[in-house]
Parts: C-alpha cells; structure tokens; sequence
C-alpha cells in the first residue's frame, strides 16, 4: 500500500515537473547592425533561415545498437505525436547499455549562431541522466546531460517536445549531436527505468546574412526626435511639434526641444467680475483683472461702464454755470461737459475744464 502510494507521488511529480517547464524554443532572433545602420525587427525575422530537422530517417543519421521504433506514448507522457510518426528507445537493455547510440549530423550553408533542441518523449521510466556528446566543426568533444523524465519545452514543433542541448553555439561548417546510453542505469538511476529516448533533433539559427540600412531620417524646425534615435532596429522617428494658439484655446508652456514635444496650457477664461487686461498670444496666456467697483477718487464718477476688455471709466464733473452765466456746451446727464466729450475748443471758451461764457440774461 505504502509502495503504491509512493509511486503515485512519484508520477504527480514528474506532471508537475513537465507543466511548470517555462524554457523558450529559442532565443530572440538578432541582426546587428554597426552604428548609424538598422534593421527592423520583421526584416531580421524574415531572414532567418528555415530550422534544420533530423530524425532517425535522415541520411546523415547513424544508429548502432538494437534500438526499437515505437509510437506508443511513454508512460505519463502527454506527447502522442512524434517527428516520423514514432521514436528509438533502447528498451533499457542492460546488456546493450553504453553500445548503443544515435549521432545527428548538421551541416549549414554560411558561419552561422544556432541553438539545438533534442526532441524526446519524456516519460516516467526514463532516465534522469542522459549523455548528450557534441562536437562543432570536427572540434572536440563536449558533453552534457539531459533528464528525459522531462522536457524543457512540451512543444518546439508540430506538438513534439524536447529539450534544449547547446544555445548559441558558433558553427562554421557542421555539428555533431550524439545520444549515449553510457551509465544511464547506473548514474541517478530511476526506480521507474532507465529507457533513453530519442525524436529527432532540430537547430534554430540565431543569426544570418543580412542588410543593414544607413540612418537617413534628419528631423526638421517643426519636428522633434521621437524615441532612441538612430538604433540597431530603427532609423530616426520624427513628429511635428504640437502648435498652440488661440485657435486650440492653448497657449505655450514649455518650448519643444530636439527629443520632445511642445507643452501647451489652456488659456485663463476671464470671469463675469473681470476684463481682459491683456491678451493672450501664442507664447503668453490671457491676463485678467477684476472690474472696479467705485473711482480711485472721490471727486470722480463712474463715467463709462466696463467692457470684456476694458475697465469702468471714471471722469471729473463739469462746473455748473452761475445763475448770471450760460454755456454753448452744457453738461450731459453724466455730469460731463460737452466740450470734453466732443473735443471742441471755441474762441469764446476757456480751455480749462470750466466751458461758461459770460452772457447777459434776457
């Protein structure tokens, strides 16, 4: 009972293990450009070229030892499609372990950047120690170990998983992938078994041949530079510089500058108890001042009433003319003289504020 319960804890663990695998296919694809050149972003993608796949078919694909072809899932496995409709597994021959191997061979057509993907079946009874032996360009040999209990990546392509064996790795010529089965039931041997399985391998290329374009795009006195400049991905980016003025009921806030917009305020809307004392123009926002209620003095009176731009008008009052006295320019119903109002000077009038001439009464 003890042993089974074991065994289910074992097999929601390696679920665990699979679903929570986070590793990417491969790495965000790169064209660098030299200083003063770009390339966009789609252009770079477009020329990447295409994945090279091999599976156990493929000429250049070598397989010693008494490997099985199968399609059955593996245990606990949610793969069910595989590269050519199946994958090798050496049965966990203890006999044969350490004599058995698959090598995939990949040649590239230019000096290239690719990472390489080992795609298996990842299962419950497979081994947790797998021997991956490299090799690039003839160079020497290199090794590391895979788990296959689990895969880093559920889904590289079609719905096959695997796992991710070299990552950037410069390639002149060729590269060599080798599947061992050395020690894989001796080392972290797994109580399930030590089955090694293979799909196939895929490399994704993480460089090409490319064209880079010179920087051209110079902004103008009515733009400004938008973003980084001039960068490995993109020319400069120029926008016009945001205009304000009475039309936009704007005025300017803050200037634009080589790498950023015009700032514009709205104008200052003057209340019913003020006038425009000045008016905004482009750069300067409207200024306003509150209407006065009586005179500065208090000989004065309110001659004129306010307008939206203009304050109350206060005048002096005209003498009034003695009884013996009369005046060609009587004083209006504001108490100014009409001579002041109209600007008229007469020979007979003296050109102080007081407009009496002297005349006899009838």
């Amino acid at each position: 009972m003890i042993g089974n319960q074991m065994f289910l804890l074992f097999g929601m663990l390696v679920l665990l293990m699979h679903f929570s695998s986070t590793e990417t296919t491969a790495s965000s694809f790169d064209c660098p450009c030299e200083f003063g050149s770009f390339i966009s972003p789609e252009d770079c993608e477009r020329m990447r070229p295409t994945p090279i796949i091999r599976d156990s078919s493929h000429p250049s694909t070598t397989i010693i030892g008494p490997w099985i072809s199968s399609s059955a899932p593996t245990p606990k496995s949610t793969q069910t499609v595989f590269l050519n409709g199946s994958y090798l597994d050496d049965t966990d021959d203890r006999e044969e372990k350490g004599k058995m191997f698959v090598t995939f061979l990949v040649f590239v057509d230019q000096p290239s950047i690719i990472d390489l993907f080992l795609l298996h079946p990842d299962g419950s009874n497979a081994a947790k120690r797998v021997p991956i032996i490299t090799s690039v360009d003839g160079g020497a040999d290199t090794t590391v170990y895979i788990d296959q209990t689990v895969q880093g990546n559920a889904s590289i392509i079609n719905g096959t998983g695997g796992t991710l064996v070299l990552k950037n790795v410069s390639v002149e010529v060729n590269v060599s992938v080798t599947v061992s089965t050395a020690r894989t039931q001796v080392d972290n041997p797994n109580f399930n078994g030590n089955h090694v399985y293979v799909d196939g391998l895929i490399a994704f290329f993480q460089s090409a041949v490319f064209t880079c374009t010179p920087c051209t795009n110079i902004c103008n006195s009515n733009q400004f530079e938008v973003g980084e400049g001039c960068t490995q991905t993109s020319d400069v980016t120029c926008r016009n510089i945001t205009k304000c003025g009475a039309e936009d009921q704007t005025y300017l806030l803050t200037p634009a500058t080589a790498t950023s917009d015009a700032v514009c305020a709205p104008l200052t809307n003057c209340t019913e108890n003020q006038f425009i004392f000045l008016e905004a123009d482009n750069e300067q926002d409207r200024v306003c001042k509150n209407i006065s209620t009586s005179c500065p003095s208090p000989e004065e009176f309110i001659s004129a009433q306010s307008t939206p731009t203009s304050d109350i008008t206060c005048s002096l009052p005209c003498d009034q003319c003695p009884v013996s006295q009369s005046t060609q320019y009587p004083c209006d119903l504001l108490g100014s003289s009409g001579s002041l109002l109209v600007g008229i000077v007469d020979e007979t009038v003296s050109t102080e504020d007081r407009t009496n001439t002297s005349q006899p009464l009838l």
